[in-house]
């Protein structure tokens, strides 16, 4: 069929992802940008793309994947150069791939710092993820030695958020009057330098179903208190159910 030789038509990049592979459950990724070293053994990558040839036909594909540590903003040690001729089932609408690379000893190999994967497809750059690793322990249910929890709480918002002192906390909300639901955390840092942190901020219904999910990654310093925001909701009415 014509034009089926250039396989940059039979793909669409979708995405590149990192997580922790050792906190894989039941085939669930947790992707996340920023990681503890003592956490990790392998740090894993998927890489996704559309499959245009779906429900057409099968074809192969060669995929690299590259590691480095990113110094001064640019690249500096090359990790792993992997490269895999792999078929693309014409049954996969989404093809996944994924790749891990480190030790079997836990934060024996990734260093504190700045890491990036790299993804070709037929030595064709589409993708960059970058990463990072710190330096202070694992968080566990018992232990945190990274920040002290002030306060979550959640308060009502336009969207636009407004100042601290307008705001209304509250943990029953009117439907017909709620837009956007937003959680505050406040929090104080534990360390006594400067520390990369990431929050997720997840929204559940009473069924236990995730139906909001955002992200913060930033910069925390010591001695300060801090203040992260994040909502869900829209710019109407009626859009939260009862429950």
């Amino acid at each position: 069929m014509f034009g089926r030789n250039n396989k940059e038509k039979n793909y669409k990049f979708k995405s590149l992802r990192t997580y922790s592979w050792s906190k894989v459950v039941t085939n669930k990724k947790k992707f996340r940008k920023l990681f503890d070293r003592w956490e990790i053994n392998y740090l894993s990558v998927e890489l996704a793309f559309y499959n245009k040839l779906f429900d057409e036909e099968n074809w192969t594909v060669n995929i690299t994947l590259k590691a480095y540590t990113v110094d001064d903003e640019e690249k500096s040690t090359l990790h792993c150069e992997h490269k895999k001729e792999v078929e693309v089932d014409k049954s996969q609408n989404i093809f996944i791939y994924d790749f891990g690379w480190g030790d079997d000893e836990y934060g024996k190999y990734w260093e504190k710092g700045h890491h990036l994967w790299e993804a070709y497809v037929e030595d064709k750059l589409v993708g960059k993820a970058d990463f990072y690793i710190e330096d202070h322990g694992p968080v566990t249910e018992t232990d945190n030695p990274y920040f002290r929890v002030l306060s979550l709480r959640t308060y009502e918002t336009s969207g636009d958020d407004s100042d601290n002192e307008e705001r209304f906390y509250c943990k029953v909300f009117d439907k017909s009057k709620t837009r956007y639901i937003s959680g505050e955390l406040r929090f104080a840092s534990k360390l006594s330098q400067p520390w990369l942190s990431e929050f997720f901020f997840n929204i559940y219904d009473d069924t236990g179903q995730l139906i909001g999910y955002s992200d913060v990654l930033s910069l925390v310093t010591p001695e300060k208190r801090y203040l992260f925001e994040k909502g869900k909701g829209f710019s109407i009415r009626q859009h939260f159910q009862r429950g």
